[in-house]
């Protein structure tokens, strides 16, 4: 495993804007780095998309992250990135999947999947039907799961792709997006 660790650190400043989905931009990132043949792991905390990056060289990096700017240019958004490079501590390797704070995971919303979560995050579905989430809830205790299921069922979010996150702010915002946002 390559001895570098890039990091890339980008803070939104008009967070409003909702052409560019930093989360989705995350998750995205993480799927190119691993058919690339590294490891990526990416976390998001007020307003700031903090990614690490270990088995490639920045060059690889370079043309993902360019994508994005220009996008970003292209919608006026304000982006401060910051792209660094540094070494890693002897026998360091990212892990292959993060579920700490700030992780953004976005899977298949499954029964696997929602009996497997701890207690206290929060589901959101990416379906919006009436301007909010079909399925968005704080899992509870293991037993509560089978009712969370058949509510996800009933919902229509079973088997759509659905965020997991532990910030209740997070979960506000992905659950019920601002009036007249189409999604």
């Amino acid at each position: 495993m390559n001895s570098k660790l890039i990091v890339i650190t980008i803070r939104f400043q008009n967070p409003s804007d909702m052409h560019l989905d930093e989360k989705s931009f995350g998750s995205d990132l993480q799927k190119s780095v691993a058919e690339l043949g590294g490891r990526c792991v990416a976390k998001f905390s007020k307003e700031t998309l903090t990614v690490f990056i270990q088995g490639l060289d920045v060059t690889a990096i370079r043309p993902l992250l360019q994508a994005y700017e220009e996008c970003a240019m292209k919608h006026n958004r304000r982006l401060t990135v910051l792209l660094s490079e540094q070494e890693a501590p002897q026998g360091f390797a990212l892990p292959d999947e993060y579920s700490g704070p700030g992780a953004i995971r976005r899977e298949k919303l499954t029964k696997k999947l929602l009996f497997g979560l701890p207690a206290g995050v929060f589901v959101v579905s990416n379906l919006y039907p009436k301007g909010r989430s079909a399925f968005a809830e704080k899992m509870g205790a293991p037993d509560s799961r089978l009712d969370a299921w058949k509510r996800a069922v009933a919902s229509g979010a079973a088997q759509c792709l659905c965020q997991v996150m532990e910030d209740p702010d997070d979960f506000i915002k992905a659950a019920f997006p601002r009036p007249g946002l189409r999604l």
